[in-house]
């Protein structure tokens, strides 16, 4: 059964993670999300552990912009990120 990801929440931050960003590079981040919107993306497994995206999770979190849109998907063909 797949998690539901109705939420930023939902999104179980992987705790290997080998990137540890920087407090800099967290407020760039945040920076450019309050600024521009969100334009990148969040890559999560059936039970909602990220593959790719802990930072982005984590400033997500912070700046309370938790209503995420998901698409799924499995892995087969490329998804198409157009902002209107």
């Amino acid at each position: 059964m797949t998690k539901k990801i109705d939420s930023i929440n939902n999104c179980v931050p992987d705790l290997r993670n080998v990137n540890k960003h920087t407090r800099r590079g967290m407020s760039l981040m945040e920076d450019s999300i309050r600024n521009c919107g969100f334009g990148d993306s969040i890559t999560v497994d059936k039970n909602g552990n990220v593959i790719s995206g802990n930072g982005r999770v984590e400033v997500l979190q912070d700046i309370q912009m938790l209503n995420p849109i998901v698409v799924e998907s499995d892995g087969s063909r490329p998804i198409v990120h157009q902002r209107t």
